[in-house]
């Protein structure tokens, strides 16, 4: 029994060497599909990220319309005293 369990870790063995050399040859269909996804993945990550940058720009400045309500707030508080 230990020399068929001997012979048959051999062969798994063997065929997994071979999997292995194998797989570390030219790139393939599915190789090439995976780049292209990684690819858009990464590209799809920076566009979120400067859409975030680019609303905190937006709201982290004040406009015209933020100023003025401020410069009525004050206006409004000094009357409050």
């Amino acid at each position: 029994m230990r020399k068929y369990m001997n012979i048959l870790l051999m062969v798994f063995a063997v065929g997994f060497t071979g999997l292995a050399i194998t797989g570390c040859g030219d790139d393939g269909a599915a190789e090439h599909a995976g780049e292209k996804m990684d690819n858009a993945a990464e590209e799809t990550g920076e566009a979120i990220d400067n859409a975030v940058e680019e609303t905190k720009d937006i709201f982290d400045n004040d406009g015209a319309a933020e100023n003025a309500g401020e410069e009525i707030d004050d206006a409004f508080d000094g009357d409050n005293n």
